[in-house]
């Protein structure tokens, strides 16, 4: 038999919260560990409804996450995350590390804590492949280069949650013909293809002598010379993460056979957080010539 020893306790009946209260200055210390209790696993959604039945949740399904239901004033909840979503940051109702949105992974876990009614407070994320939340901003993760091999594109994925700078560079890259590269961007649910606005021009001297404008991709590179190669990098960056909106601008020129440059610049609006990057053409495929890399922060 177990005995229960405390200043106060209130409200200890059926179906009503039990309130332990130290007196005077006094607390409610914990002698033994502490157990908490895990809940039945909750669907994702929109708004995130809590059960009743533990501090520790298991989170399935993909729905994106925009808020938490309450649960009390001073709740401390896990959530252990069974699949891939967005976890979304709000100013005062869900405030996630560094203030950017989350794409989670199956087993990332998050430490909610409720400050104000509905309003949570991420205190700690743990992402499954230890990576940080949010980049310390000290300098550029540069990724592993890859070659614009003969009839294929170029894929660059698992890129971190929280980024909002990339730089893609490019080393001697040629098509078979006339074409323009063009780099297409990715989130959980794939790569995006339509919904660009872009364009690129090249110039000769000042005067522009071919321009390419794109809805399918970010237009970086456009030629009608097989001759001509691009060295260069763009940039791509995060205007706006509530609709994950990111800008491109960049410029190469067009190797030592020419005296041309091109300059590019495009936006695109995702419908999740970006993840992966897609390097193709407009026509055709690469000729095997080159080679291209990505850096970010």
């Amino acid at each position: 038999m177990s005995t229960l020893k405390a200043d106060a306790v209130t409200s200890a009946q059926d179906n009503t919260a039990l309130t332990l209260s130290g007196t005077g200055t006094g607390g409610v210390k914990v002698n033994d560990f502490f157990v908490q209790t895990k809940g039945a696993d909750i669907a994702s959604g929109t708004t995130l409804t809590l059960g009743k039945d533990g501090n520790q949740f298991d989170v399935t399904g993909t729905t994106t996450i925009t808020g938490i239901a309450t649960q009390g004033i001073g709740s401390y909840v896990t959530l252990h995350f069974d699949g891939v979503l967005t976890f979304t940051h709000h100013s005062t109702n869900l405030i996630l590390p560094g203030a950017a949105n989350i794409t989670t992974a199956a087993g990332d876990i998050a430490v909610m804590y409720e400050y104000a009614s509905a309003d949570w407070r991420c205190v700690s994320y743990t992402k499954a492949n230890g990576e940080a939340v949010v980049s310390s901003g000290g300098g550029l993760t540069i990724g592993s280069e890859s070659a614009a091999a003969s009839g294929t594109t170029v894929d660059f994925t698992g890129v971190p949650s929280g980024t909002q700078e990339i730089y893609v560079h490019f080393v001697v890259v040629s098509l078979y013909n006339t074409a323009s590269i063009l780099i297409q961007l990715g989130d959980g649910g794939g790569f995006e293809t339509s919904g660009y606005e872009s364009s690129s021009a090249a110039l000769q001297n000042g005067t522009a002598i071919g321009l390419d404008n794109n809805t399918t991709g970010m237009a970086i590179f456009n030629s009608s010379n097989s001759a001509l190669v691009c060295d260069g990098f763009v940039k791509l960056q995060l205007q706006d993460a509530s609709d994950f909106t990111w800008h491109m601008s960049g410029n190469c020129n067009l190797g030592t056979a020419s005296d041309e440059v091109v300059v590019s610049a495009g936006k695109k609006s995702l419908s999740a957080e970006l993840t992966q990057i897609r390097l193709t053409n407009s026509n055709g495929d690469f000729d095997g010539s080159g080679t291209i890399n990505v850096s970010w922060r």
